[in-house]
């Protein structure tokens, strides 16, 4: 029927689900983290939609100025420039503070 059914997993991406939120941008270190540009992940969207080699059931990462198909089974976790903070360590503990206080 010509239907295909993927999916894009993108690293930080500059929007402002990031930029419009100071509690968010704390777990960034401008100084190592790199952004992944909202053009470069439009584009890969539309590889996904378009591109006679990407079937369906394709998995793309989304990074700074790279992307791959990423296995359903064992894939090794993303990693380079985009792919997640250099302070993701805070966040991972004040998300399992969270936990713990509402989980009482």
């Amino acid at each position: 029927m010509g239907i295909r059914v993927n999916g894009v997993a993108p690293g930080i991406i500059r929007t402002p689900l990031w930029t419009s939120h100071p509690e968010k941008l704390k777990f960034l270190d401008e100084s190592q983290d790199e952004w992944v540009e909202p053009t470069f992940v439009a584009d890969s969207l539309l590889r996904c939609v378009t591109d006679d080699d990407i079937g369906g059931g394709y998995i793309m990462e989304v990074l700074k100025d790279k992307t791959r198909n990423v296995d359903f089974m064992m894939a090794p976790p993303p990693e380079g420039p985009g792919a997640t903070t250099a302070n993701r360590g805070d966040a991972e503990k004040e998300v399992l503070e969270w936990l713990e206080e509402y989980s009482h």
